[in-house]
């Protein structure tokens, strides 16, 4: 007999094989980023590719992975399509249907999914070391479009699981094999039947379990089998992706169930929405949308704010940037606590009724401690604790001037994610401001560090002015004129977010600007900070953008032409009585373009 040692290499070997065989089939099923994979008719090899030996000893060569590049105007030319469907809302069909969809899972869900099945505290530096990197795109890390299986993930995976099938069998091994005197088998199947539909999000019939089962007996029964039958569960299509697939025309209730915990809890299916799951009772709009009310109203709908702002507006910038000598007040106590200080900003008013735009873009207020308050020489007030809805009882109100308030864009936190480390980066921050809020893509030349390191800018203009000057012709005027435009009024406030009286170049600064759309025409002019957020919460297009983030961030991809419709019905439907961000997410998730999916050879 085979020792266990062996069984597992030759399972990991065959896993290998099926497990990208199975994967690739459903990803090419399911319109994922290409991968694709023919049999070698060649006797010489490819460098760009791996071999593996099929079931029949057959070699296959497995193609380079193909990961999709973001296209700035295609994108800009899909958010035009939006702006213009929102202005002529009846072109859009109300039965619209999506694509079926998967992803791959993050690291962060690999390590949450893996705790919450296995009942394991896995050490969060050794999972960093072995699962695959992604590749963010506009600060999302799970956009499908960009994240794409590969024989070098697949390696990462299997390393990845064999540390946690170890860690598995050590600390729980007993428990699972020694349940009340029952037989090894048995007390293996009554563990599976608990822990698979966790890890899997779907539902598994006993027929499943009892296969698994057979399985782990013929490996031993006993602890080395154990061990190999978690790797296999962890290797599974079932639990590497997150699925929207929807085989009857229509997501499951086990589907929605994962999108549900996903996006607003940023988190394993719970007890909760497993049971409402296995009972069917997640299919209807109405029945989604109360889940959904419940869920915001939990606290941990802030795990799900927070990955949804890190996202969005690249709040984990922070954790890299360096500050100057003259921001010492900033120091990595500061940092820390600025991490939370827009996700803490956003469930407050969601949870206080009070995700308007105006909200948003006029509060002269964020929400975080008195570390962050003190270092920036702001005014504390201290929350209700009714009104905490689950925030740390530290947490308080940090008041800002009403000059200079323009509630998100003007918070410590965005003022660094937006600025050069050593600056204030007037362009960046216009960029910044362009792409987060305002769905404009400009693509920011190759040589930009170089051509910047080159450039002699005029001391004696102001930032502003200086940045004119060399800009000022073809080729660089057209864009600089929109982005400095808006990054020209954030002058106010430091490279570290500290306000001051003079820019970088010591000059007076004026802190008015313009807002441009992404088709170029002027949205007004603005003088200060505040006026400027004033100007954004009440702009359409303005709603429109945070739609679409919240889009990337449910659908785990990029929008299409194809999705406008969906976008501008969820616009629509969050627009009601008076627009606010829940809604956005409520609508996103129950419309019938999300809930409803095209079947195969459906256009």
């Amino acid at each position: 007999m085979l020792s266990p040692r062996w069984i597992r290499h030759g399972l990991n070997q065959a896993l290998s094989a099926a497990a990208m065989s199975s994967l690739l089939i459903l990803v090419q099923c399911t319109n994922a980023p290409e991968r694709v994979s023919t049999k070698n008719k060649n006797t010489g090899s490819n460098s760009d590719s791996k071999q593996g030996d099929d079931e029949n000893g057959e070699t296959e060569d497995i193609a380079p992975t193909k990961i999709s590049d973001l296209n700035e105007d295609t994108q800009n030319k899909v958010f035009l399509g939006i702006v213009d469907k929102a202005a002529n809302a009846s072109t859009c069909s109300s039965d619209n249907q999506s694509r079926p969809s998967i992803r791959i899972l993050t690291r962060v869900e690999y390590k949450v999914s893996a705790e919450a099945s296995l009942g394991l505290k896995l050490d969060s530096a050794v999972m960093e070391s072995v699962l695959p990197v992604e590749t963010p795109k506009l600060g999302y890390d799970h956009l499908r479009d960009f994240n794409v299986f590969s024989p070098e993930r697949i390696e990462s995976y299997i390393n990845a699981n064999e540390i946690v099938a170890k860690q598995f069998v050590k600390e729980k091994g007993d428990t699972v094999l020694k349940c009340n005197g029952g037989t090894a088998k048995a007390c293996f199947e009554t563990w599976l039947t608990a822990a698979l539909p966790v890890l899997w999000r779907t539902e598994v019939s006993s027929a499943d379990v009892v296969a698994h089962g057979t399985q782990f007996m013929t490996y031993g029964g006993n602890a080395e089998a154990l061990q190999v039958m978690v790797e296999r569960l962890l290797l599974s299509y079932q639990f590497l992706y997150r699925r929207s697939i929807g085989e009857a025309g229509q997501l499951s209730s086990w589907e929605v169930a994962s999108a549900l915990s996903d996006t607003l809890w940023a988190a394993p299916v719970s007890t909760e929405l497993a049971a409402l799951a296995k009972s069917n009772k997640l299919q209807s709009k109405a029945d989604i949308q109360a889940q959904i009310a419940l869920m915001i109203k939990d606290k941990r709908f802030y795990d799900g704010i927070k990955r949804f702002v890190d996202s969005w507006l690249g709040t984990q910038a922070l954790k890299t940037k360096s500050f100057t000598a003259e921001n010492a007040k900033v120091d990595n106590n500061v940092r820390t606590d600025l991490l939370n200080e827009t996700a803490d900003f956003f469930y407050y008013l969601v949870r206080n009724d009070s995700d308007t735009m105006k909200g948003i873009f006029t509060s002269n207020f964020s929400v975080g401690t008195d570390v962050i308050a003190q270092a920036y020489g702001l005014q504390t007030e201290a929350i209700p604790a009714t009104a905490l809805g689950g925030l740390n009882a530290q947490k308080k109100k940090i008041i800002h001037p009403a000059d200079s308030a323009a509630g998100i864009l003007t918070q410590p936190s965005q003022i660094i994610s937006m600025s050069n480390p050593d600056s204030s980066g007037v362009s960046k921050r216009g960029k910044e401001i362009l792409s987060h809020f305002m769905c404009n893509l400009l693509i920011t030349p190759p040589n930009l560090n170089t051509i910047v390191a080159m450039t002699k800018f005029d001391t004696n203009l102001s930032k502003v002015e200086a940045i004119k000057a060399v800009t000022d012709r073809t080729g660089c005027a057209e864009c600089h004129k929109v982005i400095d435009g808006i990054g020209g009024g954030f002058e106010s406030f430091g490279a570290a977010g500290l306000q001051r009286s003079l820019d970088d170049h010591k000059k007076a600064i004026s802190g008015a600007g313009e807002l441009f759309s992404v088709s170029g025409k002027s949205l007004g002019t603005f003088s200060t900070p505040a006026t400027m957020g004033a100007l954004m919460a009440s702009n359409k297009e303005i709603e429109l953008c945070m739609v679409v983030q919240a889009f990337r961030m449910v659908y785990g991809r990029m929008e299409r032409e194809e999705d406008s419709c969906t976008i501008v019905s969820a616009h629509k439907a969050a627009s009601e009585g008076n627009f606010k961000f829940n809604k956005v997410l409520s609508s996103l998730l129950s419309e019938s373009s999300f809930l409803q999916r095209k079947k195969a050879g459906d256009k």
